[in-house]
């Protein structure tokens, strides 16, 4: 199933619960916070008031929000299964997301939430969970405008392949300093709202912090050790302090490709600094295109004795999330067992 957005409308007006509206949304992450805003500004041009929520990787993502009857969005991020028996309880669930390592569950969840779900997903790559929400809102006439290169960029910010018009370029670093200027996983809706409200002089704020940004991510860069090699395979580890952030992604990616050679490399780097709800994550990017990192992902989370609850992402770039700091020793033991696996089914 790979759905595209474009074929879908879906009319707010409609909605069968309009006085108990839930938005969850990718808590911290760019897209997950411009997707709620965006979404969140429909509504209440409708004069629809609702409950604003972050939702983070873990095996319940919605149950201990949801109340029975409610409209459940869930924007830049899928319910997980573990959310069946909380769902059965509201009137409907729309789905907004655009990583492919959701497909899956999002069709389990339909099967299981008979009736109840509506999927406007996009796994083309054409989209990301701001885009989405905006089509969604701008599809219904509510009269509303979203500054298009913030869009754009927040696309660039989650998807680094994604092209954005040219004219951005020279703005993109500044505008990436400005919004993660509190943590590159804890961009916040007061950071957004003055970013959509006066791009320029957002960005003009951003160009002052992005130097330190960029100097940090060279540090985290350098600090990189070779867990494992062998003649098919390598991974390398970093361990992100929390002293060390934020960071800028792109330019990460870009030293990490640094170490292309042909061979399949997991390039993971652990963040010392857990998020709001306790859940420590542990990224995983990979150098050069040998390996789809979103399996990666979801092989760790199914590996016998993994510590992860949760993991999932795109081909290039992705995570698992846990509830304890997990050992370097068995970081590696567990990256060794998917990737010998990996290799012999040939990729």
């Amino acid at each position: 199933m790979s759905s595209r957005a474009e074929d879908a409308f879906f009319d707010l007006r409609s909605l069968a619960n309009p006085s108990d509206i839930l938005i969850g949304y990718h808590m911290g992450c760019p897209d997950g916070v411009a997707a709620a805003y965006i979404l969140n500004r429909g509504l209440q041009k409708l004069g629809l008031k609702c409950q604003v929520v972050p939702i983070g990787h873990s095996g319940q993502k919605f149950t201990m929000y949801v109340r029975p009857g409610q409209i459940v969005f869930s924007l830049d991020i899928s319910p997980s299964l573990d959310d069946v028996d909380a769902l059965l309880l509201v009137q409907q669930v729309v789905i907004l997301d655009h990583h492919p390592s959701e497909v899956e569950t999002q069709v389990k969840l339909a099967e299981a939430l008979v009736g109840k779900v509506t999927n406007l997903s996009d796994t083309t790559g054409h989209h990301c969970g701001a885009s989405l929400a905006h089509q969604l809102v701008i599809s219904n006439g509510l009269g509303l405008s979203f500054d298009a290169d913030v869009i754009h960029m927040i696309h660039k910010m989650d998807v680094f392949q994604y092209k954005m018009p040219a004219h951005l370029d020279s703005l993109f670093l500044s505008f990436k300093s400005f919004l993660i200027q509190d943590g590159e996983r804890n961009v916040s809706f007061e950071l957004m709202d003055r970013m959509f409200a006066d791009k320029d002089n957002s960005i003009a704020i951003g160009k002052a912090l992005s130097k330190p940004i960029l100097d940090r991510t060279v540090r985290l860069f350098e600090s990189s050790e070779l867990l494992v090699e062998t003649a098919h395979y390598r991974i390398l580890f970093c361990y992100q302090c929390a002293d060390c952030r934020p960071i800028d992604f792109l330019s990460y990616q870009e030293l990490i490709d640094t170490k292309i050679d042909g061979k399949p490399t997991l390039f993971i780097t652990q963040d010392e600094v857990p998020n709001a709800k306790g859940i420590f994550n542990l990224g995983l990017r990979r150098a050069g295109d040998a390996l789809d990192v979103s399996t990666v992902a979801s092989s760790l989370k199914a590996c016998a004795s993994t510590p992860f609850v949760s993991g999932g992402g795109h081909p290039f770039a992705g995570g698992v999330q846990s509830n304890v700091l997990v050992a370097k020793e068995q970081i590696k033991q567990l990256g060794v067992e998917v990737l010998m696996a990996f290799v012999q089914i040939g990729g």
